[in-house]
């Protein structure tokens, strides 16, 4: 237990989103390796912590911070984002019309890589 935080490792999905609307007049931090540190943190205006390496190459927003893994690293990551307002001023996932610009990615994607290409997961070790 490190003083000023609370950790938990699954709120459900209602607790989730009531914690997730805090984060207009609380500081809310986000932290793990899932797509919610991607997707969903950015669009309630929530930092998000992204340990390791498993979301390495995917879009995110600007408010986002990678972290390798290591406890100093993620402790004084923490401490850093307590300490500053989220201010979310791009988040790839929100717009006018994203579908609109994920079905261009994936058009422009398949035409430059073909389809093996982009079927293939790669892993980021």
């Amino acid at each position: 237990k490190i003083q000023g935080f609370t950790f938990v490792e699954s709120l459900g999905g209602y607790r989730y989103q009531a914690l997730m609307s805090l984060a207009s007049s609380k500081c809310v931090i986000i932290c793990g390796n899932s797509s919610s540190v991607i997707k969903e943190a950015p669009f309630y205006s929530a930092h998000g912590l992204n340990i390791g390496l498993r979301q390495n190459g995917r879009e995110k927003a600007d408010t986002q911070v990678d972290v390798p893994g290591t406890y100093n690293q993620i402790l004084d990551t923490l401490r850093t984002l307590c300490q500053k307002k989220c201010e979310v001023t791009y988040n790839p996932y929100l717009g006018e019309s994203p579908s609109d610009t994920i079905v261009e990615f994936i058009v422009k994607n398949f035409e430059q890589k073909g389809k093996r290409a982009l079927l293939e997961k790669r892993w980021a070790w």
